[in-house]
């Protein structure tokens, strides 16, 4: 075909592609809700602030089609001036994000009092639910291919343009939310006055303390009421190390099973392994984290189980150690988890393993290949054989071979 035959087809689809959309734009349009009963759902909208819906199955909400009607009505701008005096948090950031495509005088006009109310705004983009300041949700809906702008050519994603009475109060959520948090914080600390958990007190710090109630940490061995709080060594240590720990309540009695000294023994251990001072070379070690729950130097005991299965080294259970190790900074700040049985010179790498670029080399000369963050895990239909990555404390790795498929 010649350039100029080339150049017409690429014109008549391009023709035929934008006449499509705006077909499509209009068809939607026509089956659109009456504009003032939309003004009406969006002064009582209290919902996330998203495009798209957010999560599986995802459909915009009643929200987002309230918005986009009024855009596409006649008199939009004062509509929207009018609806956000008389709307919700999320209500008032849909009527600013129409008014910044539709008229940005109008938009400026309104944008110190939408910052100047307390609160941040529950937003949503994609699978993620977040909480944006009001000056930054005002800048997302400003920059070019944001997921939080409003883009009148982008109809709402909803198998009927029709309301389906959106009754979800996010903020309400968040409030109660607050204050259950405010009184298991209170719990936790009231807890500490008890013998069994005051007795940390002697070496650690205690900050977060909280009494779970009837909820439980996800990975902790046990269910049920629980206490949990953050230890900080008083200690000066080679780097910053804390205790995530973790006890279960029976009969209102904390069951603690671990001495706040063995937790000291473990920290030292780990704090004082050489391998951290590579990783600190490489990426900057944030922080060393310890998990201890029950009368365990670790959460997750089917995992203990597993590893201890394969290195058969004979180290009760409850001895396993635990440890997270974070690196790096924000946006691009990683972890990795090893589990250690105390007073041996054994590092089992169960996360985050190619965070190390010395431990990736080490790797690939001793496979030939490079490594995934898990090589001990076998995926549903993987062709992999997994094994189980050994550091010592000098940071020198050997594999171990796995013995169950995941």
């Amino acid at each position: 075909m010649k350039p100029t035959c080339l150049l017409f087809a690429s014109v008549s689809i391009l023709v035929t592609t934008v006449f499509s959309g705006c077909q499509e734009l209009r068809s939607v349009k026509n089956t659109l809700p009456d504009v003032s009963e939309a003004c009406a759902v969006l002064q009582n909208f209290r919902g996330e602030y998203s495009y798209g819906g957010w999560g599986l199955a995802a459909e915009s909400n009643d929200g987002e089609l309230a918005v986009w009607t009024i855009y596409h009505s006649s008199d939009a701008t004062q509509r929207l001036l009018r609806a956000f005096q008389h709307c919700g948090p999320s209500g008032q950031a849909y009527a600013l994000a129409a008014l910044y495509r539709l008229d940005r005088r109008a938009f400026q006009s309104l944008t110190n009092t939408f910052c100047q109310e307390r609160g941040d705004i529950h937003a949503a983009s994609g699978c993620i639910g977040v909480t944006e300041t009001r000056a930054e949700l005002l800048a997302q809906m400003q920059r070019p291919n944001s997921t939080l702008a409003f883009y009148p050519s982008r109809p709402p994603r909803r198998r009927a343009m029709t309301f389906r009475g959106d009754r979800r109060d996010v903020y309400e959520e968040a409030s109660r939310l607050e204050q259950m948090r405010a009184a298991e914080a209170a719990r936790g600390l009231a807890a500490l006055q008890q013998a069994e958990l005051s007795v940390f007190t002697n070496l650690f710090r205690v900050e977060q303390a909280t009494d779970l109630g009837d909820s439980s940490i996800s990975g902790v061995y046990f269910s049920g009421p629980e206490w949990s709080a953050n230890l900080f060594p008083k200690e000066l240590l080679p780097c910053e190390v804390m205790v995530e720990v973790v006890f279960p309540k029976s009969n209102n009695v904390f069951q603690v099973g671990i001495a706040p000294g063995d937790l000291m023994k473990a920290l030292k251990a780990v704090s004082s392994a050489p391998f951290l001072r590579i990783l600190d070379r490489e990426s900057g070690v944030t922080d060393v984290r310890l998990r201890a729950a029950g009368d365990r130097l670790h959460w997750d005991t089917d995992e203990v189980i597993l590893i201890e299965r394969a290195l058969k080294t004979g180290v009760p259970l409850n001895h396993w150690a635990q440890v997270i190790i974070d690196v790096g900074s924000q946006p691009r700040r990683e972890y990795i988890e090893m589990y250690h049985p105390v007073e041996t010179d054994i590092y089992v790498v169960t996360g985050g393993f190619k965070v190390c670029a010395d431990w990736r080399k080490q790797y690939r000369k001793l496979t030939g290949q490079l490594p995934s963050n898990f090589p001990h895990v076998r995926f549903p239909k993987g062709a992999n054989n997994p094994h189980y990555p050994v550091v010592n404390g000098a940071g020198e790795v050997r594999l171990v071979p796995g013995t169950e498929a995941r």
